[in-house]
């Protein structure tokens, strides 16, 4: 079985295949990731004619790189009916290994989006006013939230001005990686610690492939709290900017990012996606 996902009457995504062995579901990744399939098509579409508000950024971001680009497209499906059981909150309605997808994409398209500001400054924001006019969401507006944003500067200037930390094992790859280990920060602090959390846990397990696991009201609290923390990542100044001139080089700036205490352990720095395991039993 493919797993097909509509975004528009024009657009739709191929977010995987789903193989059955045993009592055991197994969904693999698309090798062309959803990240990608969506700007070959942005980039075909015609050119963008909203401003550069801080919150056209946010929502095109989180639109490209969370609601769309990863596999939480395949549980917010508004094609498929909600599952009853996603209004208790008793019920894990989103697996280990599905939160992990989309862990490991979010980060990975972030990652790139990230590296596209830093070489190529046009084409990032070409491309985020596309993906705010083209890609629905819930919002076309939020406001900004720099927490996040100020808990990493917060935690950079304050290792460059004590230099007082062990970094950790990893620190040497978090250099080599620059772009990813900056994402896996920020998406741990603007969507995985946030709403989606309460959907997750629970002590039931109901992971439908044919329903939609979140209400409306439970998307829309995802969506809006994630745009309103990235959106001064994306329209403030980089972390690989010039106001940062005392601290060293970059990617030498974020060298002892791993060892703060909000990194989130473990993520992986290369992975683009991952596979999923379900148990049939949950998939009723």
């Amino acid at each position: 079985m493919e797993l097909i996902v509509t975004v528009s009457e024009n657009l739709s995504l191929y977010a995987g295949t789903v193989t059955t062995h045993a009592d055991i579901l197994v969904i693999h990744p698309p090798e062309h990731s959803l990240y990608h399939q969506l700007c070959t098509w942005l980039d075909q579409c015609p050119p963008p004619t909203v401003g550069f508000n801080h919150w056209v950024l946010a929502i095109g971001t989180t639109a490209l790189c969370l609601r769309w680009g990863t596999y939480l497209a395949v549980l917010m499906d508004e094609a498929k009916p909600v599952d009853p059981r996603a209004r208790h909150l008793r019920v894990s309605m989103v697996s280990e290994e599905e939160m992990r997808r989309i862990n490991i994409e979010a980060s990975s398209n972030l990652a790139c989006l990230l590296q596209l500001w830093h070489q190529d400054e046009y084409t990032f924001f070409d491309r985020l006013r596309r993906a705010y006019e083209q890609l629905p969401m819930p919002q076309r507006r939020v406001r900004r939230n720099r927490e996040p944003l100020e808990m990493i500067l917060g935690f950079l200037i304050g290792i460059h001005k004590t230099g007082e930390t062990s970094l950790p094992a990893n620190a040497p790859t978090a250099v080599s990686h620059p772009y990813r280990a900056v994402a896996n920060a920020i998406v741990n602090l603007t969507y995985r610690n946030g709403p989606v959390e309460d959907v997750h846990a629970g002590r039931g397990a109901a992971y439908s492939l044919s329903h939609r696991r979140f209400t409306d009201r439970q998307a829309g609290q995802i969506i809006r709290y994630t745009a309103e923390r990235l959106s001064p990542f994306v329209s403030d100044f980089p972390l690989w900017g010039g106001y940062l001139a005392d601290m060293s080089r970059w990617p030498e700036r974020i060298e002892a990012l791993p060892a703060s205490s909000w990194y989130p352990r473990g993520w992986s720095l290369t992975e683009s996606s991952s596979q999923i395991r379900l148990k049939q039993e949950w998939t009723v």
